[in-house]
């Protein structure tokens, strides 16, 4: 990809307008699944519904029309360089070819004898645009064979993908831009609907606009997340040294009174740079060896540096099984025989006793939904609670 255009992609995704939220559609109420995306972009004047106010969610978007979103969204920079007597299509299409490359679309304008044809009005499938968003992305380096096992583990029909696209799938996978669909497979050839080019467009916003950094400057801490060639213990040693010492009485690694509101603010940090599907493993690159908790590796890792980062290096460490006493930010470590799962609390009823949590288990991947009862972790041979305040 030109560097030229990756620059002005940079810029362009600084200079995006934020959504607004309307309009609505009549076919898009608010217990859609993407109502929140398809009015962000609807408002942004990224897409369009139809003169009958509804916006045919489940419509296939085609490959024209998904160009014409990104030039009015990540790519909105661009248009300037086009001539205003080209119509919108060819507008829309000559601002994205970098972004085609790979694709069939591609493939297509080479036969025509580098001219746009009726193909450019077909359903876009979801390897075209699973290719366009890896070229968006501009990874430097093929994914390495880890992002590539997760990915395949994931989906059912791994094996039957063309190699050609399975770079960028693995990649969109990692980055949590794609997903397979509901029966497991990723099925490519399917058509990429209305609503999910809104789901998407919104996901690769808030990719390029590096939210994480963003997040973590308002917070006041460094950024939670592996960087080109990081290890754990590398981002841990960066992170720790810009954290003040632990104040008598406690406080967070920001220096903020220790407060579920301010936990939760570094919290939605860490979230933001190791977000659901997050993939640590037993291999050396992952492992963290820290001041307070001792050594740890894959899951056991994840939680000893979150709890690190939240409270900091130095805080002091408290071990205790009562239930009953435990708090947002508390880290839970249940060890079975060859099996280890990690729990960070992220709020606590103090009533109901009912929890919410970043959970990781042994080989697998991180998963900010669990909830449950806290007397579930009441057997004190298996759970050890690591309590920072």
């Amino acid at each position: 990809m030109k560097k030229g255009f990756l620059l002005l992609l940079a810029f362009c995704c600084l200079t995006l307008p934020a959504f607004a939220a309307e309009p609505r559609f009549s076919d898009v109420p608010d217990s859609h699944w993407a109502n929140e995306p398809i009015e962000a972009a609807a408002g942004a004047g990224v897409v369009t519904g139809y003169g009958d106010g509804c916006f045919h969610p489940d419509d296939p978007v085609t490959a024209v029309q998904f160009c014409a979103f990104l030039s009015r969204s990540v790519l909105s920079g661009a248009a300037g360089g086009e001539a205003e007597e080209l119509s919108w299509q060819t507008r829309a299409l000559n601002i994205c070819a970098p972004a085609l490359a790979g694709t069939s679309l591609e493939t297509a304008y080479q036969a025509n004898g580098e001219t746009w044809g009726d193909f450019i009005n077909r359903p876009l499938a979801r390897f075209d645009m699973a290719q366009m968003l890896y070229n968006l992305l501009d990874v430097p380096e093929a994914p390495d064979a880890e992002t590539k096992a997760a990915a395949q583990k994931a989906l059912d029909d791994w094996g039957n993908l063309p190699f050609s696209y399975r770079d960028a799938i693995a990649v969109c996978y990692d980055r949590n831009l794609l997903r397979g669909q509901t029966d497991g497979r990723f099925n490519g050839n399917a058509s990429v609907t209305r609503a999910q080019a809104c789901v998407v467009l919104a996901r690769l916003q808030d990719l390029l606009r590096d939210v994480p950094a963003e997040l973590a400057e308002a917070a006041g801490v460094p950024v939670f997340r592996l960087e080109e060639g990081d290890t754990v213990q590398k981002m841990m040693d960066r992170i720790n040294v810009r954290t003040p010492l632990h104040r008598d009485g406690g406080c967070l690694s920001n220096g903020k009174e220790i407060t579920d509101e301010n936990l939760q603010e570094l919290l939605e940090v860490v979230k933001a740079g190791c977000p659901d599907g997050t993939v640590w493993t037993k291999d050396p690159r992952y492992h963290y060896n820290s001041p307070k908790l001792g050594s740890g590796e894959d899951c056991l890792a994840f939680g000893m540096a979150v709890s690190d980062f939240l409270f900091g290096e130095d805080a002091k460490l408290n071990q205790y099984w009562n239930w009953r006493s435990l708090k947002t930010g508390d880290l839970i470590h249940i060890k079975t025989s060859g099996a280890e799962r990690v729990v960070i609390l992220t709020s606590v009823d103090p009533e109901t006793y009912h929890y919410t949590a970043c959970e990781f288990r042994t080989s697998e991947k991180v998963r900010w939904t669990a909830w449950g009862n806290l007397n579930e972790f009441i057997d004190d041979r298996l759970t050890t609670v690591y309590k920072r305040y």
